[in-house]
């Protein structure tokens, strides 16, 4: 029998409409216009408005109940309980959230994997789903749901009995990561890396490793937390450690200088074309060991470590929840589809070829796309359009010159420097104090794109990187489109 709004709201401590006990879980939205029929609509205070007031909307949409916090006008909230079926929480839209987020997962979910990390989590979770999904049912976080809203939702809007739930979490403070995983309770947790992304908030590297290890200790004791073998000091920070602890490495030469974790998995990657290849290496706690080729298809070189955690996740998984034979690890990757703008290879017509990294960008992810960038073989110049990363705090200069100055010394034939502000320009000087070669400096997105047909040749190979309130999202498509009609 399928599991009631009800019993859900009962668990979650919500006051309900004895109506909804009638009324399966059919998932949740906090938007009219993402809302599906049967769905429940959750009622969100927002900055100009309250959801409450959006029941209407919700009904036509074919919403099956209303649930909201305390923060609404209690008379909206009397008049919305005559349009729908109706529960209340007696905290916030925050707590609203959680308690209905964690009492799903408790309900109806087995397998959840929190992942984590200052660069790479919506990729290691794109390629997490595509090398379970041959093998399961899985559900990911969709988007940029990766805070205390996003969270929630990913795990109320997985179907009853879903063999995985991927929730990626994102962190800005201290203690943020924990609280999602007492929401999500994961029986894996995966920290990527920990690197100098929100100093602004954090002052420190040394607090983002604490604040990104809080995920190993998040993971259920019974559990296992997975972690990169070059940063111990993550799992050093950990208050807590789940029962077993994978690692994982991977990498351009790492399989001839490192070690296979045991248990975790390695990979040793190239780049073939457009697309990433290697050899991927698992070793289980039993002793057994499996090697594999595998191709990711449009990704770059930077993908190898997150094939690498994918892959110790997926391994765990096998071995301790789903039951299974042992599979080929590789074999759902070449259908994998990346979340545009994190490294994406985008052909040009003219035989040239553009790195999408428009969405965000920190001096971990630009070191590692500039280094992508000078390892293409190709004749093409190397063009490097460059913005703005966001967060850094007051050594946020400092971070930019050393951009400036690594893009210099990697051979960028063309610097575009997109964007005024002092970070910009300190990037700028140093990349002509390093190497004298040619800078291009536009306002905006727009000035950039206006501009193209004058640094823009055929052949040349263009990395697009910046935080994303650049707004560099879009531009690789008007660079293919601009190439397509000359």
């Amino acid at each position: 029998m399928p599991t009631s709004i009800r019993s859900v709201c009962d668990r979650a401590g919500l006051r309900s409409d004895p109506a909804l006990a009638a009324i399966p879980w059919q998932g949740a939205a906090i938007s009219t216009r993402e809302l599906e029929p049967g769905a429940a609509f959750i009622a969100l205070a927002g900055r100009h408005t309250h959801g409450i007031e959006h029941v209407e909307a919700a009904r036509a949409a074919g919403a099956s109940a209303v649930l909201v916090g305390a923060d609404a006008d209690i008379d909206l909230v009397h008049a919305a309980g005559r349009v729908l079926p109706l529960a209340r929480h007696a905290g916030g839209s925050w707590e609203l959230m959680a308690a209905l987020g964690r009492a799903w997962r408790r309900t109806a979910l087995t397998t959840v994997v929190g992942i984590t990390g200052s660069t790479g989590k919506t990729s290691a979770r794109d390629i997490l789903a595509a090398q379970l999904r041959p093998h399961g049912s899985v559900v990911a976080s969709r988007g940029n749901d990766n805070n205390e809203i996003g969270v929630p939702l990913t795990l109320l809007n997985a179907p009853a009995g879903t063999d995985v739930v991927i929730c990626e979490m994102g962190m800005r403070g201290l203690g943020q990561i924990d609280y999602l995983c007492r929401i999500a309770e994961p029986t894996v947790g995966i920290v990527l890396n920990a690197g100098p992304v929100h100093l602004e908030l954090l002052g420190s590297v040394e607090r983002i490793v604490q604040a990104k290890a809080e995920i190993i200790a998040g993971t259920d004791p019974d559990g296992i937390a997975i972690s990169p073998i070059a940063q111990p000091e993550l799992d050093a920070a950990a208050q807590r450690h789940p029962a077993e602890h994978w690692h994982f490495a991977g990498g351009a030469t790492v399989g001839a200088g490192v070690a296979v974790p045991r248990p975790g998995s390695l990979v040793a990657a190239r780049v073939d074309g457009a697309d990433l290849t290697g050899e991927l290496h698992t070793a289980d706690p039993d002793g057994s060991e499996v090697e594999e080729s595998f191709r990711l298809p449009g990704a770059g070189l930077h993908h190898a470590t997150n094939v690498a955690a994918a892959a110790a996740a997926s391994r765990a998984i096998e071995r301790r929840w789903l039951g299974t034979q042992s599979w080929q690890l590789a074999s759902g990757l070449g259908s994998a589809t990346l979340t545009e703008g994190r490294g994406n290879r985008v052909g040009l017509p003219a035989g040239g070829l553009v790195l999408d990294g428009s969405y965000n960008a920190n001096p971990m992810s630009m070191r590692a796309a500039l280094d992508e960038l000078a390892a293409i073989d190709a004749s093409g110049r190397r063009i490097a359009v460059l913005g703005a990363m966001a967060e850094l705090g007051p050594d946020a200069p400092r971070f930019h010159a050393e951009v400036g100055d690594h893009a210099a010394r990697i051979g960028v034939d063309v610097l575009v420097a997109v964007g005024a502000s002092p970070e910009v320009s300190a990037m700028v000087e140093a990349f002509r104090d390093a190497c004298g070669r040619d800078v291009l400096e536009v306002a905006d997105p727009e000035a950039l794109i206006e501009a193209a047909p004058g640094w823009l040749q055929p052949g040349d190979l263009v990395l697009v990187k910046a935080s994303n309130g650049v707004g560099l999202g879009g531009v690789a498509g008007q660079l293919v489109q601009l190439e397509a009609v000359r």
